[in-house]
């Protein structure tokens, strides 16, 4: 993770008159059983008497970014606040990847506040972060369903064709409309603090394709009295995105669902769902898709 950190001396932390003149960017990671970082910093005592408890604030993210576009976390998180520039810590966060690569070059992004800590009277106390989430998370889990009335829909079919009839689930597909990028003010420490990014083009489209395996194929078989149904799952699949409607647009998943009939007939049902911007308390939401009496059979 990286550190942003700044001395305020015998005052606590206010944004409007603070530079970050004793961490920018630093990185700390674990190893050997440990977190460590260089250069070692060691707490300010220049202060004598009653103001020799010096005050500094620390903010965090993670995963550590170089912003160079060197590795997969400077791909999301392209920039950060000047260590001389005055105010609050921030970061821009941008979602990553080509559209045709983009899940795999995902980065979640975490970020803690550490304020007005003083000099500990034990030695070796340490500084402790307790990371939140600043993105949210759609559609880790997606599961078809089909439903009673469906089902029993299924067996009308059936012995309307006097045979067996079976639904294929072909396809699944996820059709995303969500901010291009947003920038993260790390100063709020009880939800993340984004703020939008003056843009031409502020929103992003990404389509996510699942196709059932073989033996994931055939979800339904319904004779005229009978039918065997069975669920469709797809796990890790999760989707971050920045919790922020840009210009007052809103972000959304268009789902749709693919399938075919043994009697030849073959269509597919549509919803369009809005993807919560309150925070990032969304993290990890699944879709449960359930085929309605209303899905069309002939």
């Amino acid at each position: 993770f990286g550190v942003f950190a700044c001395r305020t001396g015998k005052h606590p932390y206010v944004s409007s008159s603070i530079i970050w003149n004793f961490m920018w960017n630093q990185k700390v990671e674990y190893s050997g059983g440990s977190w460590t970082y260089s250069p070692v910093k060691y707490w300010p005592n220049e202060m004598t008497g009653e103001e020799g408890d010096e005050y500094i604030t620390f903010f965090a993210y993670a995963p550590y970014s170089r912003r160079d576009n060197s590795d997969m976390a400077s791909k999301c998180i392209v920039d950060f606040s000047n260590n001389s520039e005055t105010g609050d810590a921030w970061l821009t966060y941008q979602l990553g990847g080509e559209e045709d690569d983009w899940q795999n070059d995902q980065v979640d992004l975490l970020y803690a506040v550490a304020k007005d800590r003083k000099r500990p009277e034990k030695t070796g106390s340490k500084i402790k972060f307790s990371f939140r989430h600043a993105l949210a998370g759609a559609g880790d889990r997606v599961k078809v369903v089909c439903g009673e009335l469906f089902q029993y829909r299924l067996r009308q079919l059936a012995a309307k064709a006097g045979t067996d009839v079976t639904l294929t689930l072909d396809k699944v597909t996820l059709d995303y409309k969500l901010a291009r990028k947003g920038r993260l003010v790390l100063n709020n420490a009880s939800e993340p603090n984004w703020q939008e990014i003056a843009s031409d083009d502020p929103m992003v489209h990404r389509t996510l394709e699942l196709t059932p395996a073989s033996g994931e194929k055939v979800i339904a078989t319904a004779s005229a009295t009978a039918c065997t149904a069975s669920d469709y799952k797809k796990s890790d699949l999760g989707v971050f995105y920045i919790p922020m409607n840009p210009a007052g647009r809103k972000q959304q998943v268009e789902v749709t669902v693919s399938y075919s009939l043994s009697t030849g007939y073959s269509g597919s049902v549509s919803g369009v769902i809005d993807l919560s911007v309150d925070g990032a308390d969304s993290h990890n939401q699944d879709y449960v898709l359930t085929l309605s009496s209303g899905t069309p059979l002939e």
